[in-house]
């Protein structure tokens, strides 16, 4: 697997515990032998896009997600005049009320379905940018219940945005599925990289509601195993999760370094700030 020297695409979305600020840490730890790529739990698939690997298979729980890059990939121009309307709805709303009026009208649209539609995709999209601090959350129901962020203006993807990520997923095979299927698609010499929701610092600090269920210890111990899977499968692995003692159990006899990132999901900006995170990899 050939990468990109440079970052070839930038994500869509805002997503919580995305790994922009870190590429520079992941780019300096890829294996030197790289075959297909995969990415479980693509969120906003900032690796991948910073990577532009020529074969890949990108997969999530999120059937939101994987429609959305589906979209991206096979209709980015529908797709970018649907935004480009919600864009123009938007910003020539004068009042607060009617702005966060059109926001809840969207997002009980948005909930009122679950068929993968283009017209879903946009509203994906809309309400990550409009929404509070710009994340996707959803309530134990699965639907999306992040509130109106009070913006008076928003900027949605442009059509060369979204035409130099459709260029990255051009190749890529897109599957609606758990990090577990990843063993069913892997072949020696292919390289995964694994960024699932993280093991809370606290237990006030959990943030796992990006999607109706969450990341238990259970699922934590569950992915630890599917990575020595593929490291007996032969295959390169690399792992991101918080600095935890629990995550230093799990992947014991792994390689394990220390990386510091900005935490932004938090209501209260003076507790957002630098915290330790971990990489680890089995090669």
């Amino acid at each position: 697997m050939q990468v990109a020297l440079l970052p070839s695409a930038k994500p869509v979305l805002k997503w919580a515990g995305g790994k922009t600020q870190l590429l520079e840490e992941i780019r300096a730890r890829l294996p030197k032998a790289l075959g297909q790529y995969h990415e479980p739990f693509v969120g906003s698939a900032a690796v991948f896009f910073s990577l532009a690997p020529e074969k890949a298979t990108l997969s999530d729980t999120n059937q939101n997600l994987i429609s959305l890059y589906t979209h991206i990939r096979d209709d980015t121009n529908s797709l970018w005049k649907e935004l480009q309307l919600l864009e123009e709805e938007f910003n020539k709303l004068r009042k607060e009320s009617s702005r966060a009026a059109h926001y809840y009208s969207s997002r009980d649209e948005f909930n009122a379905s679950q068929t993968p539609t283009l017209r879903r995709s946009a509203l994906m999209v809309y309400l990550n940018k409009a929404g509070f601090n710009g994340i996707y959350r959803e309530n134990a129901r699965g639907s999306f219940n992040v509130p109106f962020a009070k913006k008076k203006v928003i900027s949605l993807p442009s059509r060369e945005h979204l035409n130099s990520c459709k260029e990255v997923l051009a190749q890529s095979q897109l599957v609606h599925a758990g990090y577990e299927t990843v063993l069913e698609r892997v072949s020696p010499g292919d390289f995964v990289y694994l960024d699932p929701p993280y093991v809370p610092l606290s237990a006030s600090s959990s943030f796992t509601a990006y999607q109706a269920k969450g990341f238990t210890l259970e699922d934590q111990e569950r992915l630890a195993s599917t990575v020595r899977d593929l490291s007996n499968m032969g295959v390169s692995v690399l792992l991101s999760n918080s600095d935890t003692e629990i995550v230093r159990e799990l992947y014991a006899g792994f390689t394990i370094d220390t990386v510091w990132a900005r935490r932004n999901i938090n209501s209260k900006g003076d507790s957002r700030g630098k915290v330790a995170e971990v990489l680890v990899c089995n090669y």
